[in-house]
């Protein structure tokens, strides 16, 4: 099973990618919550695996279905200070754009790759990532039935 669940989170990642209008050339599986060390990257990782409850069964389902839930993330750098000065009005004026409009995007891409994927994932919620040394970036939460 541990196979076909990096396959499902590797096409989840793939379908994302498809849907941003710039998706970063580093992305990957990770093996738990990714490490910000480059300035934009794309993951996918595990945050739980969940069995079902016996209330959670149905007619005819001998058991209840587990649930795995991953997170998809996002980041890009943002500005910093240089030299002690804080980055300037408008830089962060266009930090702030863009990060409301990643976000967005994020949030359409998974979409559109949940309805595109076999596991068809539900999409849990998302949060925002940082600011934390110069990146800043989305998660969106997903959960399927393996």
């Amino acid at each position: 099973m541990a196979d076909d669940l990096w396959t499902q989170a590797q096409t989840v990642l793939d379908a994302v990618a498809g849907h941003l209008a710039h998706p970063p050339t580093r992305r990957f599986v990770a093996d738990g919550v990714p490490a910000f060390d480059d300035c934009e990257q794309l993951t996918i990782h595990l945050t739980a695996f969940t069995r079902g409850t016996p209330q959670a069964t149905r007619p005819g389902m001998p058991c209840a279905p587990s649930t795995v839930d991953m997170v998809v993330t996002r980041t890009w750098c943002v500005p910093t200070s240089d030299d002690g000065a804080p980055p300037s009005l408008a830089a962060l004026k266009v930090s702030g754009k863009a990060v409301v409009n990643e976000a967005h995007e994020l949030w359409q891409a998974v979409s559109s790759a949940a309805n595109e994927v076999s596991c068809r994932p539900s999409i849990l919620g998302a949060a925002p990532v940082g600011p934390s040394g110069g990146y800043v970036g989305w998660t969106v939460t997903i959960s399927w039935t393996p």
